[in-house]
């Protein structure tokens, strides 16, 4: 049993979930308004049949402050049933550049052992990309990416083993 949690302190847990589909039907909204689409809201929906095991093993939920990001994370809260406290918003995480995305990882707080990030892309493409050897070419709308970092500290996970462990997308359950 002690060698168990030993083992659980020397590993990190990330969970990318990109925002599902925006709404392009408001064309005078900044970016950041932007709402899901009617798709957009049926994929989360999918996704979190599929995955609610998966959702509520983490420990705390990043999200950025930009409205398709924000109504994602709302919508996999109540089908998933993640409690509130678990969710963060942060201004940060609406970024489209993975290294601001890796100095807001290393700063975690160490006693979290799987977090998750609610956000972006081309950041969240290059952020799988900077961190795993298997290369992907995209992480699509409502896709849910997880890596695992064989490390004890968030600030090593730059310089620590990791790998792609499991990556999902709608398309997936057609």
């Amino acid at each position: 049993m002690i060698q168990n949690l030993q083992n659980k302190s020397r590993i990190k847990f990330l969970t990318l979930i990109r925002h599902a589909k925006s709404s392009w039907d408001y064309p005078d909204l900044i970016d950041k308004e932007r709402p899901l689409s009617r798709r957009g809201r049926k994929s989360v929906e999918l996704m979190s049949e599929h995955n609610a095991k998966l959702l509520n093993q983490i420990e705390m939920f990043y999200c950025s402050t930009a409205e398709r990001a924000v109504q994602t994370m709302d919508l996999y809260s109540r089908h998933t049933k993640i409690p509130l406290n678990k969710i963060s918003y942060n201004d940060t995480l609406y970024i489209f550049d993975k290294g601001v995305l890796v100095s807001f990882l290393k700063k975690q707080n160490e006693n979290l052992h799987s977090t998750a990030l609610i956000g972006h892309n081309p950041a969240f493409t290059d952020l799988v990309n900077y961190f795993v050897e298997d290369q992907i070419d995209n992480v699509p709308t409502c896709a849910i990416v997880r890596i695992k970092f064989e490390c004890q500290s968030w600030k090593d996970i730059a310089n620590c083993e990791s790998k792609l462990i499991y990556f999902d997308c709608p398309k997936n359950h057609k």
